[in-house]
């Protein structure tokens, strides 16, 4: 998961990189390769751990945090959607998107860290997208942030019915 992150990561950085200060991007991108280093190194913790039944919430805990920090790393590249065009603006929407439905998967196991990755990587699109909404008085990017929080609803359903699927397999 971590290597598609940093691809992941290096492809988004290459959509925005005319359009925004290199300086922005060169911080975003090292910003998604930090978490990622921490989140390998938590993995690495944990196997060396091999924690008990006893401790095993800490280690989702950290788990969690670690998925919402991602999952806001990468929502944060919409803050670069106000200069960016329009062909850009909506490649970077359809990117997150696509990262926000592949984490449900990788996620429906453990519910917390699925809502935080997904609240945390669709808030900030939903916020500039309704923000472009209001100063540009377009209906289109109103539609575009309903639809997102819209998403982010189904999203949740549908995680919520695959951990179901997933306790009944194991059961």
């Amino acid at each position: 998961a971590s290597f598609i992150a940093l691809v992941m990561g290096a492809v988004m950085a290459a959509a925005i990189w005319n359009d925004v200060p290199h300086a922005w991007v060169y911080a975003w991108y090292g910003l998604v390769m930090s978490n990622q280093a921490v989140r390998i190194a938590l993995w690495r913790a944990f196997h060396r751990a091999n924690p008990g039944p006893e401790s095993v919430a800490v280690w989702a805990r950290r788990y969690t945090i670690g998925m919402a920090v991602g999952g806001g790393l990468f929502g944060s590249a919409a803050l670069a959607l106000p200069y960016l065009p329009g062909t850009e603006q909506a490649f970077l929407l359809v990117f997150i998107s696509g990262m926000a439905a592949g984490s449900v998967s990788a996620n429906a196991f453990h519910r917390p860290a699925m809502v935080a990755y997904l609240a945390a990587i669709l808030a900030t699109p939903t916020v500039m997208i309704t923000y472009l909404a209001m100063t540009e008085q377009t209906l289109g990017y109103g539609l575009v942030a309903f639809a997102y929080v819209f998403y982010f609803l189904v999203m949740q359903g549908f995680g919520r019915s695959q951990a179901r699927v997933l306790r009944q397999t194991i059961e």
